[in-house]
């Protein structure tokens, strides 16, 4: 399942290919903006139907309200309308707005943000964690999928991003587990410990390498003593959150391990609202703000619970992988498709 769902390698050139010739299309117009290729892509846990996300990066320049983002985007937007194989251009008013659009060359969605200086931050943290163990890769995947069955991996429709599912597989990883899989690259390595950096470029430079090397915490090659198969985790995984109180803790990866809610809400970051931390909690690791905010409506939580217990009976049952991929009645979970999503929750 993993290998057939895997981001191959000739659609990861392509999407090089692609990303290069906007680059190239948009410097031709505006010589202070580059285009960083960012997410899934990127980060290594990109399944073959991803789309493509990008950060338009305005050099020498702050780009810190969203009056600003929309005047940028909006110049980009006029500069890609040139572009010849570029369809159904908009720019979607979110809170984080984006340019959205499809290229018919490449047969490729494209979602474009601008100066968001933490995905690119986040995408270079997730590859680093991508590389450290092989079981990190597909146990992400497996759960993408899972959650793409069954209707929860969707921000637009108030359930889980990819993000947010990814962020609770490394922190399983670190902290659901004994003897731990993943460490804390935040805690152990400076490249990382903080939101604010005097120069991304560094950073914005090893996001387009393919192979950065070994992962060293300090001096010493990381390698975790744990043995467990790729299937005695996912079920793990499964139990790990089945027990998780999300009314009083949340997911970090920053910490390493799980936090009080109430601290979450209570930090006095730029970006925190404290009525975004309602039911799950998943701690972005650069702006520590919540990932899962789209979730605020009560039904959907549990429908959310529902879908993972039901999930780790099936599995107990038969330790069959497909046994994830059946259909859970109306009985045993509510169903979402009476649920209106909230654009404004995006």
């Amino acid at each position: 399942m993993f290998i057939s769902n895997q981001q191959t390698e000739s659609t990861y050139r392509n999407k090089i290919m692609l990303w290069k010739n906007l680059q190239c299309h948009i410097r031709k117009w505006y010589r202070r903006y580059d285009l960083i290729m960012i997410g899934s892509t990127m980060n290594g846990f990109g399944l073959e139907n991803s789309d493509v996300d990008m950060c338009l990066l305005v050099r020498h320049e702050k780009v810190d309200n969203r009056d600003t983002a929309l005047m940028h985007l909006n110049q980009a937007l006029r500069c890609l309308q040139r572009y010849k194989s570029a369809e159904n251009l908009e720019i979607i008013q979110a809170k984080v707005p984006i340019i959205n659009f499809h290229d018919s060359r490449q047969n490729l969605n494209i979602d474009i943000n601008c100066n968001s200086s933490v995905a690119i931050l986040n995408t270079h943290l997730l590859y680093c964690y991508s590389r450290i163990d092989w079981r990190v890769k597909p146990l992400v995947l497996i759960v993408k999928l899972w959650a793409q069955f069954h209707k929860i991996n969707s921000a637009r429709n108030n359930t889980l991003s990819s993000y947010s599912l990814t962020l609770m597989v490394i922190s399983f990883l670190q902290c659901g587990i004994n003897p731990p899989i993943l460490p804390n690259l935040q805690n152990h390595t400076s490249q990382f410990r903080s939101f604010y950096h005097e120069d991304i470029q560094p950073i914005i430079e090893d996001i387009h390498k393919k192979d950065l090397g070994p992962i060293y915490i300090g001096s010493s090659l990381y390698q975790s003593r744990n043995t467990q198969s790729l299937g005695e985790l996912l079920h793990e995984f499964f139990k790990y959150y089945i027990s998780f109180e999300f009314e009083h803790h949340a997911v970090s990866i920053e910490a390493g391990y799980k936090i009080k809610k109430e601290t979450c809400r209570l930090a006095s970051y730029p970006n925190n609202n404290r009525g975004h931390w309602k039911y799950i909690g998943i701690e972005e690791p650069f702006d520590r703000t919540n990932t899962a905010k789209a979730v605020f409506d009560e039904k959907i939580f549990y429908r959310i619970q529902s879908v993972i217990g039901q999930s780790y009976k099936q599995l107990a049952g038969n330790n069959n992988l497909n046994s994830l991929f059946i259909e859970i009645s109306e009985e045993q979970c509510p169903s979402l498709e009476s649920h209106e999503p909230d654009a404004h929750a995006i």
